[in-house]
């Protein structure tokens, strides 16, 4: 980190792909972590997934937006890619 900036400073300030992919990866890595821990179990990780890609398609559709979208296709990839790890 820059010295002298805090943490809000530095999110503020930084790209919004580079904000995105740090919360993409610390809720994979969370979502993997709680299954390891058998916390939560992969159906239940699995409908989590569906269900967020089900939102943000209906979000997408209703305002037209790419955006939410393209986050609902990467929700589904990540999915695919949790099933193919799981099995």
């Amino acid at each position: 980190m820059e010295a002298g900036l805090s943490l809000e400073s530095k999110i503020l300030r930084a790209r919004s792909k580079a904000v995105a992919l740090a919360a993409l990866y610390i809720c994979e890595s969370l979502l993997l972590e709680l299954e390891s821990q058998e916390i939560l179990q992969r159906k239940d990780i699995e409908g989590l997934l569906k269900d967020a890609a089900k939102t943000l398609r209906a979000a997408a559709g209703e305002n037209d937006q790419s955006d939410h979208a393209t986050a609902a296709e990467i929700i589904d990839m990540i999915r695919a890619q949790h099933e193919l790890v799981s099995n």
